[in-house]
């Protein structure tokens, strides 16, 4: 359940995704928010231990996401929770907080169809007004629907970034208040 008087950074960028893209089919954004949400509790699964049974169209976006996990040698700090940032009033789920070597990334997987770079670096600065702690590096793991190897999208976190993003959560509560 989310705290009354915050908003999703999902809720966010999806609002300017609408706005560039135009409308697109609600059945089709249902389907595909189901398919993502199917997907991710696999990936916590993994992680736990524990097997999550899915579909035909899920099961290769997970066979991509265990493609991926083969080659990383990394500690997770953390996986799948809610964050708020309480002067803000938004708030996200984070998919992954890992440490590589030392260097600290956000990780965010990814179900859909195409990149979308100018979202998803407004996304990651968002992400990093709720983590709190240092974020060295947002890294966006596109999975791939046929089970491939997924592309890889990073991002080191910056002021620029953070100032666009501010001026998306300034925009988008000015229309949505």
């Amino acid at each position: 359940m989310i705290k009354e008087g915050y908003t999703r950074v999902s809720e966010i960028v999806g609002w300017f995704k609408a706005i560039t893209l135009g409308s697109i089919d609600p059945g089709v954004l249902k389907r595909k928010a189901l398919l993502g949400t199917e997907v991710h509790e696999a990936i916590a699964g993994f992680y736990e231990g524990v097997f999550v049974p899915l579909d035909q169209k899920a099961a290769p976006y997970y066979e991509s996401f265990k493609r991926w996990s083969s080659c990383q040698e990394m500690k997770i700090l953390k996986q799948e929770e809610r964050y708020y940032n309480d002067s803000l009033l938004i708030t996200g789920a984070v998919d992954m907080i890992s440490d590589y070597h030392g260097i600290k990334h956000l990780i965010d997987f990814k179900t859909s169809a195409t990149a979308d770079k100018k979202a998803w670096r407004i996304q990651g600065a968002l992400y990093t007004f709720l983590y709190g702690d240092k974020i060295d590096n947002i890294r966006f793991v596109k999975l791939d629907k046929n089970g491939k190897d997924p592309d890889i999208f990073d991002f080191v976190p910056d002021k620029q970034a953070e100032e666009d993003a501010m001026i998306c959560l300034k925009a988008y509560r000015i229309w949505h208040h």
